[in-house]
């Protein structure tokens, strides 16, 4: 393996993180609606809202690929054109295959979706990865002491105290929690704690737990009123059972050894794509209602099957849509990105000369 070259054990991890939105964007978007008590249906489409699984090992691995490293100014630039190009574009072909008209609130949003949150998750990872040398500046300047404490706290307030009692967190809050502990993973205070050989329990485990209490909500939620409730905090972005999956297939992904595997590690650099591609608001629409009307097969006793099947067949569309876009874009993107972090340097290097220097 070459320098540069990542290894595929987390270039794996990506792609299953993708298929997890994927799978969660589909049984949300699909219009849906599950019927009442404990059904195989029912908890099979429950136990697709794997989403903030996925959001969560996205936030792990930045922060233990971060933790060290200076922000890349051209990787920051990426998100934004990649989000924009992605955003005018099914803007465009939405009004020209549609004949809809528009606002001129709609252009806005399809022209700035970075500001506009259109695309959260793309505008929360920037602010994050943005804040990263701040973040690195305060983790190096602690002790082991200091942070295992921040990260017992956090997983103990964020992650269990306000999933088990509270209504919701912060997306921007739980991710840089998220980032914290994934720096933690890749810190020297960590190494005896990834070399656990029970990692694959755990995450046999989480899965089966995440299962169990999906099963008790459907079935007791009639008689017992704190589990209705407690039903809309299980796709909250600080679950603590999606927590538990999330880390465990961070630690278990972590100790496989795989080596670089090019074709591994091609696939997993189609993952931003294949985000921005299926969960644009016309794309998801189209492919999950008309296409492949995943709400018209809830009722069938192939729901899962099925579901599996869309899931995997909209992941693999999306790839080809983004491999495409880099064989015949690629290099115009690259240079563009280029261009703009190059001008951005200079322009940060000025500010700090005139303003933040004594």
């Amino acid at each position: 393996m070459t320098r540069g070259e990542r290894k595929s054990n987390y270039e794996l991890l990506r792609i299953l993180a993708i298929i997890c939105i994927v799978a969660s964007h589909y049984a949300v978007k699909s219009g849906i609606e599950l019927d009442s008590g404990l059904t195989i249906n029912r908890l099979s489409a429950q136990m697709l809202y794997l989403g903030e699984v996925g959001n969560n090992i996205f936030m792990l691995l930045m922060g233990y690929f971060m933790f060290g490293r200076s922000v890349n100014c051209k990787k920051a630039w990426g998100i934004v054109v990649d989000t924009t190009f992605y955003s005018i574009i099914f803007f465009l072909a939405n009004i020209l295959l549609s004949g809809a008209g528009t606002s001129l609130k709609e252009i806005l949003i399809a022209f700035l979706p970075i500001p506009f949150f259109s695309y959260w998750f793309s505008t929360e990872y920037l602010f994050v990865l943005l804040l990263s040398p701040v973040l690195n500046r305060l983790l190096k300047s602690m002790d082991a002491i200091m942070w295992r404490y921040l990260v017992i706290l956090f997983l103990t307030v964020e992650v269990v105290l306000l999933s088990l009692f509270a209504n919701g967190s912060s997306h921007f809050v739980h991710f840089v929690g998220m980032y914290c502990l994934g720096a933690y993973f890749n810190s020297p205070y960590c190494k005896d704690f990834l070399d656990n050989k029970k990692t694959g329990i755990w995450v046999i485990c989480s899965v089966l737990i995440y299962a169990i209490v999906w099963a008790l909500v459907d079935a007791f939620q009639d008689r017992i009123t704190i589990l209705y409730d407690y039903e809309k905090s299980m796709t909250d972005i600080n679950n603590v059972f999606a927590a538990m999956i999330s880390i465990s297939l961070f630690l278990w992904f972590g100790k496989l050894q795989i080596g670089y595997n090019k074709l591994i590690n091609t696939i997993a650099s189609l993952t931003f794509g294949v985000y921005l591609i299926h969960n644009n608001g016309y794309v998801s629409r189209f492919l999950f209602r008309r296409v492949f009307d995943g709400a018209g097969y809830y009722q069938s006793k192939w729901f899962l099957p099925y579901s599996l099947f869309v899931v995997l067949a909209v992941y693999l569309i999306c790839c080809a849509i983004e491999w495409l876009r880099k064989m015949l874009l690629g290099k115009a993107f690259n240079a563009f990105e280029t261009f703009l972090a190059d001008k951005t340097s200079v322009l940060c290097e000025r500010i700090s000369h005139k303003y933040l220097q004594n």
